[in-house]
């Protein structure tokens, strides 16, 4: 194992989040709002009248999680097996990840990559020592990946194959998921 000199924000925020979550154990604890009595199939209409639709999700209607666990407008109990797509593999709730989050919000919510910022160098250098990689691109979404793939593919065809600028051609399977935006 090796070490490297983060900056301490990062560091606590690494110490923070990979400590074993404490979550809650008696879900009776858990309180659902249910005073209004509106049931799951209301607000399933409710959103189908003023929503767009881009996709139909389950016929479920979620209002709180923690750790594995979510809970519908009914009460009812799940197991969370579909993490928000991976959105949320480390669970929901975990009070260590929240306060991590209300810190950096109370300090910088939010940079655009038109900016730099003083989190992401000390991050990228972290994480691809850590891996073993030369560079890093995080992404927030499949289409973010999947349009980088492409331009990476596309650069190295130019820049390693030989193929004369713009003759690339990118072939895809059809039917292939590419994220949420075709």
């Amino acid at each position: 194992m090796f070490r490297i000199n983060l900056p301490k924000q990062i560091s606590n925020m690494i110490s923070r989040t990979i400590q074993p979550p404490k979550m809650v154990r008696n879900f009776s604890e858990i309180p659902i709002v249910m005073e209004n009595h509106i049931t799951s199939q209301d607000y399933i209409e409710q959103e189908l009248k003023y929503g767009a639709t881009n996709y139909h999700p389950l016929p479920v209607v979620l209002h709180k999680g923690s750790g594995v666990h979510v809970w519908d407008v009914e009460g009812k109990r799940y197991y969370d097996f579909l993490s928000a797509y991976s959105a949320v593999n480390q669970g929901h709730s975990h009070p260590k990840l929240i306060q991590a989050m209300i810190e950096q919000a109370q300090v910088l919510t939010l940079t655009s990559r038109a900016f730099h910022n003083d989190i992401y160098g000390p991050y990228t250098e972290f994480v691809t020592k850590f891996f073993g990689f030369e560079r890093v691109l995080p992404m927030n979404t499949g289409v973010e990946a999947c349009e980088s793939a492409v331009k990476l593919a596309r650069r190295w065809g130019y820049t390693s194959k030989g193929i004369p600028p713009n003759q690339a051609k990118v072939i895809f399977a059809h039917g292939n998921f590419w994220g949420r935006s075709i």
